[in-house]
């Protein structure tokens, strides 16, 4: 496939508002606060842009589709996400987890039981549990749903007339997540 200069650019731009978005440096008003409004949706738009999915036809095939783009995700999600919350007790002892501190509006404290290990492990392998230092990684299980979706969408749009349901589901779908 050809590359699409406006696509870079506009990559290019939501790299930049990204940086910006994270600096502290901006007063109240910045574009810290204006690049916060719509930075991460382009960087989802971007990634559906480039989205390259053959028509889903049968459910064989949207189950084969799920498969082979999410299980890598997932995979890669899961094996950090258990590794570094096994390693949480270390990172209490090396000082970079705090319980007096909020991460992402929570306090998160030492593991203390199996039960503990249990729901927490759980919570990470249904993608609502995470780790603060790989705070990132929201942006691969909100990748794993857009592929969900969008693979959904794809599916239900070659069953019905294709043109006007696949429009019909995609701006129904931007209604509700945004």
């Amino acid at each position: 496939m050809k590359r699409e200069k406006h696509i870079d650019i506009a990559r290019a731009i939501a790299i930049i508002l990204v940086v910006c978005g994270h600096c502290d440096n901006f007063n109240t008003w910045s574009i810290e606060h204006f690049s916060g409004l719509f930075f991460m949706p382009l960087f989802i738009f971007i990634s559906g842009y480039l989205f390259k999915n053959k028509n889903i036809g049968s459910l064989k095939e949207l189950i084969d589709v799920l498969k082979k783009r999410i299980m890598p995700l997932y995979l890669y999600y899961l094996k950090y996400e258990l590794c570094f919350y096994l390693l949480r007790n270390m990172f209490f002892y090396l000082g970079f987890y705090s319980s007096t501190v909020q991460y992402g509006n929570k306090i998160i404290y030492p593991i203390t039981s199996v039960k503990d290990i249990l729901i927490n492990v759980l919570k990470i392998i249904i993608l609502i549990g995470r780790e603060p230092l790989l705070g990132a990684f929201w942006f691969l299980v909100s990748l794993i749903f857009v592929v969900i979706i969008y693979s959904n969408i794809n599916y239900i749009s070659n069953k019905l007339d294709k043109y006007i349901s696949k429009n019909i589901l995609i701006n129904i779908f931007v209604v509700v997540v945004f």
